[in-house]
Order: structure tokens, then C-alpha cells, then sequence
């Protein structure tokens, strides 16, 4: 058994070790099924996840020429703790990033009956369910949610949990354990 002051001592280093700094521009690596990875963005508040599945590593210049697949916040976790590697920082960030982070997106409110839109100035507008279609949901993804929709995207899947927030889903919808059941069915189809 380990003494405390041993004990102390880990906690103190890994709380005082040096961990990546997030800013603006920092280019993250995202493993994906197969050995693939795709790439990310940071920008002000999201991360724009770029089309650019590979096996093969891709330098900056590369990555940034590819096409953006979406933009969301995440929590940064996974990049902290390293699951997501820092590869690289490029600034200024291209125009069509800025655009991203300009991007309203949409809150829903079930007992009301309405949505909100969220404006990347801070303000928000109340709004009927159609006029959200198309909008990216205002919801924080986990690594692991990033990954499976990333994944999902690729191989031509549906995924749950894009499904799960879509607008219009009947409050008693399927919950995620009924998602399963619905795709392990034979008679399933897109």
C-alpha cells in the first residue's frame, strides 16, 4: 500500500500538470471505427468538425481545405484528458468557420409549444417548429456522442441521438433504450 504523502504527492502533480490550452484555432484529431479519424476545429465556442475521415494523417493545410460536416459545443474533457489529440493550431480561422459560428441554433419548448432560436449576439427569438428545421439543436455532445453521430455519418447509419432531438418528436417518444429496439427490428428501414 501506497503511504499518503506518496498518495499526495500524485494528486498534487497530476492537479498542477500542465494541460492543453483550448483557444481559437487548435486543430483535434478524433478516432473513429476502423482505425479511420476525422478532424476538428475550435472556434470561439464550438468545434467544427471537418469532412475528412482518413487513415492516414493530413497536415493542417489539408485539413483546413476540407469541408466543414457541422459545428457544435462539446464539452472539452476529451481533449483535456488527451482522449482527442491536439495536433496543431492555424489562425486566422477561414471565412466559411466564421459563418459556422454565426450559425443560430434552436432550444425547444415542449410545454409551451414553441422554440426558441439563439443568435450567436447573445439574443434569442420565439419561433413556431418550422421555422427551426435545419438548425443545429443548442445542446452540449459528449466525446462519445461526437464520435458515434461522426461514425454514424460515415457508414451511411441512422443515429439516435440526432433523431432524439429532432423537432416534433412526441414528448412519449422513444426514449434511447427504445431506439435500439427500433433498429434491431428486421423491418426497420430509412
Amino acid at each position: 500500500m501506497k503511504k499518503y504523502s506518496e498518495i499526495l504527492y500524485l494528486c498534487k502533480k497530476f492537479y498542477f500538470m500542465k494541460k492543453p490550452r483550448l483557444t481559437k484555432g487548435v486543430i483535434i484529431e478524433i478516432p473513429l471505427e476502423n482505425n479511420f479519424h476525422t478532424y476538428g476545429r475550435m472556434m470561439e465556442f464550438h468545434v467544427a468538425f471537418y469532412d475528412s475521415r482518413t487513415q492516414e494523417n493530413l497536415s493542417i493545410e489539408e485539413i483546413v481545405q476540407k469541408p466543414v460536416l457541422f459545428s457544435v459545443t462539446i464539452y472539452d474533457r476529451p481533449i483535456r484528458e488527451g482522449w482527442w489529440k491536439i495536433i496543431g493550431k492555424k489562425l486566422p480561422l477561414e471565412a466559411n468557420l466564421f459563418l459556422e459560428e454565426k450559425k443560430p441554433a434552436y432550444t425547444e419548448d415542449i410545454l409551451a409549444d414553441c422554440c426558441f432560436i439563439h443568435y450567436a449576439d447573445g439574443t434569442q427569438k420565439k419561433v413556431n417548429r418550422e421555422e427551426v428545421q435545419g438548425l443545429e439543436s443548442c445542446t452540449v455532445w459528449t466525446h462519445t456522442s461526437i464520435e458515434q453521430r461522426l461514425n454514424d455519418f460515415y457508414a451511411g447509419r441512422f443515429n439516435w441521438q440526432i433523431e432524439n432531438i429532432k423537432i416534433g418528436r412526441p414528448v412519449t417518444g422513444p426514449s434511447k433504450f427504445e431506439w435500439f429496439k427500433i433498429l434491431s427490428t428486421e423491418n426497420f428501414s430509412l
